[in-house]
């Protein structure tokens, strides 16, 4: 690798972590409220989560994508590909929030086969460290509900085991558990909440949602009374002894609608949201239970009489404040993604004046697809320019006299840095920066004349919403021979009419 040489209009030099191009450690969530927020991704609108999560940034301190599954019984796990985005781990990580993936099991005793068996339990836990830290995760969520409570015990010695695992690599492990108010509920799970909350797991997130109906779920009501919630924080606190600082009370934003046939009501499935309650309802307002303090509405749609309970941003923020009362570390919201978008809005002025977005810029470009005017052979492509590694990259065929490398960062962006790792020997005495929303019409943000020595540019450019991102090689070589670029970082923040409309 080459000398680094003077950086551009205000921008920053290399860190001791960004000389191979890899993340710090985060010591400290930067969520600029004074509890912990977390949210989890749904793997059916990954893309809608994080959306939401760049939206709102400022009040998150942590992101919980569904990306991985039990596989077998062997200890195995299974990255949901589809779902799993590496530029969301770049994100998160570079406003300082915490990733921590969920993994779920799907079927009735899974995690109990895999737990009561050594080789099986730990084969898991060498599978989970492995991927957290070969992903760069801060740690791992586990949400083992099909879990029996016949495993309890070898499940907390698993749970023990893994923490001590993780920890000794600087990440954190997380546990959701089923909601209970009682001994006799708790006693349908695999979770000993004295065990868990007495074990080195870090966080405890409670599901406190989805109750359980005394008059059947065929029976219209709401989806977690607030009395209810309490009675679940009382349990798990003071009956049970889980220190408070590590539960995040999970709440709902999702909805239940029931569709009448005659005089009976039927639970319709899967979950509805807020978005498609609202497009369904459209005209309808909201009623409030007084006592559950949750919203509802009954409304006609397609011939047929349909009532819908929902986590509004009222729904919401009548419970956020019970991580005050309780003194919890913070609060979990399932899920991101097709909610009531006023719900963070009501969630910063709960937590006042500090609640405010964050302005530096985030790493757009890296995995993202790159092109070129030519490449030397088909080992130094394009790709290579934003593959992480600043040990290798794009070379320009040599015969031409302008060669350009393209980004296209899939989204529109407001791109306000842009930095370029030139090769050892090989570099443009004068290049373009240039942006494009279309990939057609270019504009060019930044002019250099006098590349005298190639090392690192990093570029500092009036925000302008762009989709692609091109370096323009104009000439003459530095060498005579080419052009080449070991790395192009491109940062700045989502364009805000993308996600707030």
């Amino acid at each position: 690798m080459k000398h680094l040489r003077r950086v551009r209009a205000g921008a920053i030099g290399l860190t001791a972590c960004a000389a191979v191009l890899l993340l710090c450690p985060r010591s400290a969530l930067a969520s600029n409220v004074s509890r912990e927020v977390s949210g989890w991704y749904n793997d059916g609108w990954n893309a809608e989560s994080h959306a939401t999560y760049l939206s709102n940034e400022h009040i998150f301190s942590e992101v919980n994508p569904y990306w991985y599954d039990l596989a077998g019984t062997d200890g195995s796990i299974s990255e949901r590909a589809y779902a799993y985005t590496p530029q969301n781990v770049v994100d998160a990580h570079s406003y300082g929030d915490l990733v921590v993936p969920s993994m779920a099991d799907h079927d009735q005793g899974q995690i109990d086969s895999i737990v009561g068996n050594p080789s099986a339990r730990q084969n898991l836990i060498d599978n989970i460290v492995n991927t957290v830290n070969s992903r760069g995760y801060d740690g791992i969520d586990l949400n083992f509900e099909s879990g029996g409570p016949s495993a309890r015990v070898q499940f907390t010695a698993f749970v023990t085991a893994l923490a001590s695992a993780l920890h000794h690599d600087g990440k954190r492990l997380e546990v959701t558990i089923k909601a209970a108010a009682s001994a006799t509920e708790e006693s349908w799970y695999i979770f000993d909440y004295a065990s868990l909350g007495a074990s080195g797991v870090d966080r405890i997130k409670i599901m406190a949602y989805d109750n359980n109906f005394e008059a059947g779920a065929n029976v219209p009501g709401p989806i977690a009374p607030i009395s209810w919630i309490r009675s679940l924080l009382d349990y798990a606190i003071t009956t049970r002894g889980v220190p408070s600082t590590k539960i995040q009370l999970g709440l709902h934003n999702y909805g239940w609608t029931w569709k009448k046939a005659g005089s009976a009501w039927q639970l319709l499935t899967p979950h509805d949201t807020y978005r498609d309650v609202q497009q369904k309802s459209a005209g309808i307002g909201w009623q409030w239970d007084v006592a559950a303090r949750e919203s509802w509405k009954q409304y006609s749609y397609g011939g047929k009489t349909y009532r819908s309970y929902v986590g509004t941003a009222d729904t919401v923020a009548a419970r956020v404040a019970l991580a005050d009362e309780f003194n919890l570390a913070g609060l979990a919201l399932w899920v991101l993604g097709r909610e009531d978008a006023s719900i963070y809005t009501r969630m910063c002025t709960y937590f006042g004046a500090s609640c405010t977005p964050s302005i530096h810029p985030v790493l757009l470009s890296q995995g993202k697809p790159a092109t070129a005017s030519s490449s030397f052979d088909d080992y130094y492509t394009a790709p290579k320019a934003v593959d992480g590694s600043i040990n290798e990259g794009w070379l320009a065929n040599p015969a031409e006299t302008t060669s350009w490398l393209r980004v296209d960062l899939q989204a529109s962006y407001n791109v306000s840095q842009v930095k370029i790792f030139w090769g050892r020997y090989d570099w443009p005495v004068s290049y373009d920066v240039q942006t494009s929303n279309d990939g057609i019409s270019w504009t060019t943000a930044y002019h250099e004349a006098n590349n005298a020595d190639g090392g690192l540019d990093t570029i500092a450019i009036a925000p302008v919403p762009a989709r692609y991102v091109r370096v323009v090689c104009n000439g003459p070589k530095s060498d005579g021979w080419s052009y080449e670029i070991y790395e192009v970082q491109v940062s700045g923040t989502p364009a805000l009419s993308d996600f707030r409309g």
